[in-house]
């Protein structure tokens, strides 16, 4: 059985709607991407911002919390079982699935209707992230300043 990319995109963001008067979120597609590509706990930052927009405003911190621990959890299996190809990407597929479906779902109702947030500045914020390590990286290893 073949699910092409859209109809999985239509179905993690079945909700989405034009209407004025819903919320404005990051998408869950966007949750899971970033959560993904930029790690879990910018991908529950990122969730903490819609739970802001919602009846479980006061709630927003508890996703970040749980994004520092996921993400610990992630860095602490990754070392206890280092010789394993691809153990990261799976426990990061698996922590971005968990953010963007478990997680949202419990703070935010499955049926709640919102319109798309831009990613603009996630995107921008990430990529610069990415930059500086890379950077960073590039300098340590070239022993400037260490």
């Amino acid at each position: 059985m073949h699910t092409d990319s859209s109809s999985f995109k239509k179905k993690l963001d079945r909700n989405i709607t034009d209407s004025p008067e819903a919320p404005e979120f990051y998408t869950r597609l966007a949750v899971t991407a970033f959560s993904f590509f930029f790690g879990l706990l910018f991908g529950s930052i990122m969730l903490a911002v819609n739970i802001r927009k919602t009846e479980k405003s006061k709630l927003a911190w508890e996703a970040v919390a749980l994004g520092f621990v996921l993400t610990g959890l992630q860095y602490w299996i990754s070392f206890q079982v280092p010789s394993v190809m691809g153990l990261s990407i799976v426990l990061s597929l698996l922590g971005a699935w968990f953010l963007s479906s478990v997680i949202w779902n419990y703070f935010i109702s499955p049926d709640t209707e919102y319109r798309k947030r831009s990613i603009a500045v996630p995107l921008v914020i990430g990529i610069s992230m990415y930059i500086l390590f890379f950077l960073w990286v590039i300098i340590g290893l070239s022993g400037l300043f260490f």
